[in-house]
């Protein structure tokens, strides 16, 4: 029997996996409770403005859902999406990845309710050759 789903025709391996969390800046709102002793949930998201970017519809959480609904501010790069939450225009989801470099005046939050995880993949399809370049990269990053 021959399968035509696009995943049965890729071949892929993880490269990268990431906990999800909320970026917020240092001394808000998000930063004090949780230096108050408040629980690390994603129900921390209800006392700032959530900036939308693509991760936050990664996050299996019904109340990040719901917030999406009423989103004023959006970014899709994270570059932005930090320099919005340093500001003080609200918090966000990124990997912890991607605020190694630029913990100034920010805080990451993971929170375990649910834990959400952000996945980089390799991929090409079954069904074509990888060039010796491409051949090269693929096996350079490795898995």
């Amino acid at each position: 029997m021959l399968s035509t789903s696009a995943e049965d025709q890729q071949i892929g391996e993880v490269i990268r996996r990431d906990a999800l969390g909320i970026v917020c800046r240092a001394g808000g709102p998000i930063s004090q409770a949780v230096g108050s002793g408040a629980a690390r949930s994603w129900e921390l998201l209800e006392l700032e403005p959530l900036i939308e970017n693509p991760l936050c519809h990664l996050v299996a959480s019904e109340l990040v859902s719901g917030l999406l609904l009423h989103c004023n501010l959006e970014a899709r790069n994270t570059t932005a999406l930090l320099a919005f939450v340093r500001s003080g225009l609200g918090a966000t989801v990124l990997p912890e990845s991607a605020i190694y470099h630029s913990l100034e005046q920010l805080e990451f939050v993971v929170p375990r309710n649910p834990e959400s995880w952000r996945e980089l993949r390799k991929m090409h399809s079954r069904d074509r050759h990888l060039s010796p370049a491409a051949q090269a990269f693929w096996d350079l990053i490795g898995a």
